[in-house]
């Protein structure tokens, strides 16, 4: 790896990191921008629609919705202490504390909201392979986020990984951000 590619990933981690735990990043500082993704369930909605994870932020469900390459459902992993959490672009602040994605508990069937940073076990969801699928796993307990079903506006929840369609995600790339 290039010196100036360590560098950049390096300052990326940095701002993101500070932003992160509600450290005011001013804009001309951010010169890193950090990738990053949108989430679509593997298996197509009604009529062949690509579903999208969405969230809206501050104490916002996390749901499906169409893919638009909205705020909402472009996402990125951010190091937390020791942790990786997941927030997405609508939930984070540069100025103010910033939100990530959690879970009610460790049990399937918890639901998921947008809470602030904390780095707690509920929080630290990583992209991933898990069982048959890419998707998130929990790195305390092994379980993953699924699908409650392939609708628009489906919660999405913990489930015990069995490599079902509803836990299977694919990650594209949808711009970065600084």
């Amino acid at each position: 790896m290039r010196p100036n590619t360590r560098r950049f990933r390096a300052a990326a981690v940095l701002v993101a990191a500070a932003a992160a735990v509600g450290i005011a990043v001013p804009a001309q500082s951010a010169s890193a921008a950090i990738p990053v993704y949108n989430y679509q369930l593997t298996r197509l909605g009604s009529g062949g629609t690509k579903l999208c994870l969405t969230s809206t932020g501050k104490g916002a469900a996390v749901v499906l919705q169409k893919c638009a390459n909205t705020s909402a459902q472009r996402w990125f992993q951010l190091s937390y202490g020791n942790a990786v959490v997941l927030t997405n672009v609508a939930s984070v602040s540069k100025t103010s504390r910033s939100y990530v994605l959690t879970a009610s508990s460790q049990s399937s069937g918890a639901t998921f909201t947008m809470q602030p940073v904390s780095g707690g076990t509920t929080q630290q969801w990583k992209y991933g392979r898990s069982v048959q699928n890419n998707g998130f796993v929990n790195n305390a307990s092994g379980r993953v986020l699924a699908a409650s079903s392939v609708a628009s506006g489906a919660r999405v929840k913990v489930a015990t990984a069995d490599g079902g369609y509803l836990q299977g995600w694919s990650d594209y790339g949808s711009g970065s951000y600084s």
